[in-house]
């Protein structure tokens, strides 16, 4: 029985490796960009007695110019401190961490899906594919992409442990470790709020909960939700992100079907991949964008909509999908230079890929099983289309 179990478990060492391995380049990367700013030159990070003010105050803010973006981010600075503390100013030690935690949300998205009563095989191709995608370079690669994937691994975990079937007092810690792993994801990054979202869906769909039943499920989550909107916006005061430009409603509106249409042609197509991406806002009904990208969604919901009864799973993670994609939508500000637009980043997929990754694997498997394609040729595709992006990501590192 113990061998079964070891086995059932070794094919978590394939994505573990892999992303080590599309990674391995960065080590002896440099501190750019924010980095600078956020640990080289930020004092929180260089001593422990600063946190009273890592707590307390904006993510951008621990220095003496009181720099504010609207963030609240505590448990991502005092990642940077427990990394100064053994690695100084070494950026080796900071790209190394990087790494490590992008490989534990690689084989967590395989950990989750075998939770969710997936087979080995779907779980290892998603997790895989997680793995390697050029899409996650810009949090790997860069110390400070680091926000998304240390909110992922919380988010992931906390998911893990709500789907335990637990009795008594187990089940009360259960619930407890849940919340507990869901509140670190929102002091990692604000982007965890979908996890909320993605546990209504996966109740309902794959546990066959009530309404009324994920309403209680929920309730734990919301109850922390709501505890960080006090502690942020009424005791330490920190307010929303600031935009230089001020747009409205109907904007953000017209623009939304394009920026969703564009962030999944990065992941289905990630080519022309640029870390200052300009998304011009469509101000009104004469802008094509607007009707490229209506359109394009409009098809692939009425796709969907047809195949709901046949292909539960697919709807599931289709829909979990496309809500993690509202907290990237400008309805709530992200901190930006006003030329930017409709603000956007191949950073904030790192989300929206769990999702992703699992749908282009369920796929896949539903065309071997309708017999379009054989098993053997559908290997071979997706050995190759790991290996393609697998290279991709090597070279996009750089």
């Amino acid at each position: 029985q113990l061998s079964g179990e070891l086995k059932d478990r070794l094919w978590l060492l394939l994505p573990l490796l892999a992303s080590m391995a599309v990674y391995a380049n960065t080590l002896f990367y440099d501190f750019v960009w924010d980095d600078i700013y956020l640990i080289s030159e930020d004092h929180a990070v260089k001593s422990f007695k600063y946190l009273r003010v890592i707590f307390s105050s904006d993510f951008f803010g621990h220095q003496e110019d009181e720099l504010v973006y609207g963030y609240f981010r505590p448990l991502i600075t005092l990642s940077y401190a427990l990394d100064w503390s053994i690695w100084s100013g070494r950026p080796f030690g900071y790209h190394l961490s990087n790494i490590l935690l992008h490989a534990l949300s690689s084989v967590l998205t395989g950990v989750l899906l075998r939770k969710m009563k997936f087979s080995v095989k779907v779980s290892l191709a998603a997790s895989l594919l997680f793995a390697v995608h050029p899409i996650h370079t810009e949090n790997t690669a860069w110390i400070s992409g680091r926000t998304d994937i240390w909110a992922f691994v919380f988010s992931i975990s906390a998911a893990v442990v709500h789907l335990s079937e637990q009795t008594g007092t187990k089940q009360v810690l259960s619930k407890m470790s849940a919340a507990l792993l869901f509140a670190a994801a929102m002091l990692s990054k604000e982007m965890s709020i979908v996890f909320i979202f993605w546990i209504a869906i996966i109740d309902r769909s794959f546990r066959s909960y009530s309404i009324k039943r994920v309403v209680v499920s929920l309730a734990p989550y919301v109850g922390v939700l709501l505890l960080y909107i006090f502690w942020r916006f009424y005791v330490v005061e920190v307010q929303t992100p600031f935009r230089s430009l001020d747009i409205g409603i109907l904007e953000k509106l017209f623009s939304a079907p394009w920026t969703i249409v564009r962030y999944i042609a990065w992941l289905i197509l990630p080519i022309k991949q640029s870390a200052y991406v300009q998304n011009p806002h469509i101000s009104g009904l004469g802008d094509i964008r607007l009707y490229i990208g209506t359109g394009v969604l409009f098809v692939l919901s009425a796709i969907l909509y047809k195949l709901r009864r046949k292909l539960p799973n697919i709807i599931a993670f289709a829909t979990m999908f496309i809500v993690s994609f509202i907290p990237l939508l400008n309805f709530a500000a992200i901190s930006a230079p006003a030329d930017m637009g409709n603000v956007m980043a191949e950073r904030f997929l790192y989300f929206p890929s769990f999702p992703f990754a699992a749908l282009a694997v369920l796929c896949g498997y539903e065309l071997t099983k309708q017999g379009l394609v054989s098993s053997r040729n559908a290997v071979s595709i997706f050995v190759v289309i790991i290996a393609v992006l697998g290279t991709a990501t090597v070279l996009r590192n750089r």
